[in-house]
């Protein structure tokens, strides 16, 4: 119970804040994107750290800022920030003194910067659309819904393990009760601004099954290192990777579908 106060009450400050930005667009926008990418990345490169593994951490950070502030402006010239990246990092490793393992550490850093970064860019791009405003904030609203009926129905129903390896307290009965959860989400929106019934249910499935494979994955890296939370940054949630981890696989795989349903042309 003390552990979902905290959850209840970090939700209750966090998320009009982050529909706040989302709403408003502009600048606070570009501010918290800036901020789950920045965060997101140094959680990252703390991670591989766990593993002895040393990042090129400065650069990472740096090509985070870039990239975002160019999606920000709708540059289509972003995709030379990766360019560089790795141009920049071999260059890193030739000068360095103590060469120590150039393919881990720029392998790590680059992995670093894709998923976190470039995932998060999505993001800008989603919401630098035609209605980007409406699609943002529901995609939102339903990775909360998601998020928050697989706890429910995982912490009262749950039985069988999911992924006893990678995350052993996420349960069969909870994955599809944040599934169900999306889906009902999503055709109550499709049902209040008139979007088709099954296109409404087919968009809370994809956003509640590829969230939470998201949520997986983050927790792959973690328990390489065994880490339950990667900070406490968030009471009740973890850090930022902890919270936004299903957002990551969320938002380019709702950006392209919204382009494959014809929704946006």
């Amino acid at each position: 119970m003390r552990e979902m106060g905290k959850r209840i009450l970090s939700a209750a400050v966090g998320a009009p804040l982050i529909l706040f930005a989302c709403w408003w667009g502009s600048y606070p926008f570009l501010a918290f994107v800036l901020v789950v990418g920045v965060l997101g990345v140094v959680e990252f490169y703390n991670i591989v750290a766990y593993k002895g593994v040393k990042a090129s951490r400065g650069a990472g950070i740096v090509a985070t800022i870039l990239l975002i502030v160019c999606a920000f402006f709708d540059n289509e010239q972003k995709t030379i920030i990766p360019t560089f990246l790795v141009l920049f990092l071999i260059i890193i490793q030739v000068l360095k003194k103590e060469r120590g393992s150039p393919l881990i550490s720029i392998g790590a850093t680059l992995l670093g910067f894709f998923y976190v970064s470039w995932l998060i860019s999505y993001l800008i791009l989603l919401r630098n659309l035609e209605d980007g405003r409406f699609w943002t904030i529901v995609l939102l609203l339903i990775t909360w819904s998601t998020d928050t009926m697989a706890y429910v129905v995982g912490k009262t129903l749950g039985r069988r393990k999911l992924a006893p390896t990678i995350s052993p307290n996420k349960t069969v009965e909870g994955f599809w009760g944040g599934v169900l959860g999306a889906i009902l989400f999503s055709s109550v929106m499709g049902w209040l601004f008139a979007l088709p019934p099954l296109w409404a249910f087919v968009f809370g499935g994809v956003i509640g099954i590829w969230g939470q494979i998201g949520d997986l994955g983050e927790s792959l890296f973690k328990r390489e290192v065994a880490l339950k939370d990667i900070s406490g940054l968030i009471p009740g949630h973890g850090g930022v990777l902890d919270r936004f981890d299903s957002l990551l696989f969320n938002a380019p795989m709702i950006y392209y579908f919204l382009f494959w349903t014809g929704v946006i042309e």
